[in-house]
């Protein structure tokens, strides 16, 4: 780049040698009705930056100046011109050429990434911003090594991006290139949750009430919603119904759905009552002899038994399963209470009718 620079300076030299001319005209006169410029050249004056020719130019005070015209294919042509209307004010000419080798500074900012050490992690929802810090210079962007024109201030990444670079060229083919680093993260986040007791997972699957009480394990760059509602802090006890939508979306923009199901369970546990090699299902009376064995237990065929017991002769509650026999006639009547996992209870009497 170094060496492109210098040989225009060289070009410019000679074309200042080589194309001139001069005349005179008074401070109502616009300098171009005097010559003939092209479309696209530009103009400066007395050694200042170039600039697009966009309307007429007066010069005010008397005196010798220096116009300088730079032609679309690189040719300078410089006039020396005089104005002169009688005023007393003078104008000095200074006769330098001005050369512009300053490349543009670009600058670029984030949003919606995560920073790690000196990396920058990006998602769905991450954009790049770019500045440049003088009017007029356009902005190349390279993304996968391929030219875009497609892309716009800011842009908008995606998973299939790997590399981006920044190119930016002034009007005096001053050339800077930003090259930006990044690493990628485009992938759902993990939900991690479970029900709170009494529910209870049995083989992968969980069994619950008409509603349970939901435990997220929170991670800080996820935030979530139930229905459609945020969970701004309640992640370790929050009641929801079957069916429930847990979603989680993190700053990269990444989010993930999942529907929270389980098999309600609201059905007591049942009494059996077994002898003689039968067995009677929440019977409420039965007639025995005297010495004949009775078992007696409480099930549960979906979540299991909690706890089991019956009001026994002393008056306290004494567990099940337990096998009776009774030794004497009589009319009797056993209370038998008993809960499943999940809480459903079961409250009942069965009246044992005692025969010889």
């Amino acid at each position: 780049m170094k060496k492109v620079k210098i040989l225009l300076c060289i070009i410019i030299t000679i074309s200042l040698q080589a194309n001139s001319s001069s005349f005179e005209i008074d401070s109502t006169t616009n300098i171009f009705d005097k010559i003939q410029v092209n479309s696209g050249s530009k103009w400066a004056l007395d050694g200042g930056v170039f600039k697009d020719i966009k309307s007429n130019v007066y010069l005010k005070h008397n005196g010798d100046y220096v116009l300088m015209i730079l032609e679309p294919s690189g040719e300078i042509t410089a006039y020396n011109i005089t104005i002169n209307n009688g005023q007393s004010q003078q104008h000095n000419v200074v006769n330098t050429l001005v050369i512009d080798n300053k490349a543009p500074k670009i600058d670029i900012r984030w949003e919606h990434v995560i920073y790690k050490g000196n990396q920058v992690m990006v998602g769905p929802k991450s954009q790049l911003h770019w500045q440049i810090d003088e009017p007029g210079p356009r902005v190349n962007i390279i993304i996968n090594d391929k030219f875009t024109q497609s892309i716009q201030n800011p842009i908008q990444l995606t998973n299939d991006m790997s590399k981006i670079s920044l190119q930016s060229i002034d009007e005096f083919n001053n050339e800077s290139m930003v090259d930006v680093a990044f690493t990628k993260d485009f992938k759902e986040p993990v939900i991690s949750w479970k029900l709170k007791s009494p529910s209870v997972e049995i083989d992968n699957q969980w069994y619950a009430n008409k509603t349970a009480r939901l435990e997220i394990q929170k991670s800080n760059s996820v935030s979530y919603w139930i229905n459609g509602k945020p969970l701004l802090n309640n992640y370790s006890d929050y009641e929801i119904n079957n069916n429930s939508m847990l979603q989680a979306s993190n700053i990269l923009g990444n989010q993930t759905t999942e529907r929270i199901q389980w098999l309600e369970d609201n059905v007591s546990p049942q009494l059996t009552v077994s002898t003689l090699g039968k067995t009677y299902v929440d019977i409420k009376k039965i007639k025995v002899k005297v010495g004949q064995k009775i078992k007696i237990q409480t099930i549960d065929d979906v979540v299991g038994i909690l706890n089991s017991e019956y009001f026994g002769n002393n008056r306290e509650w004494l567990p099940l399963p337990k096998t009776f026999v009774f030794i004497d006639t009589g009319l009797y009547r056993l209370k038998i209470k008993a809960s499943d996992t999940l809480g459903n209870k079961l409250i009942t009497y069965i009246v044992f009718t005692i025969t010889k």
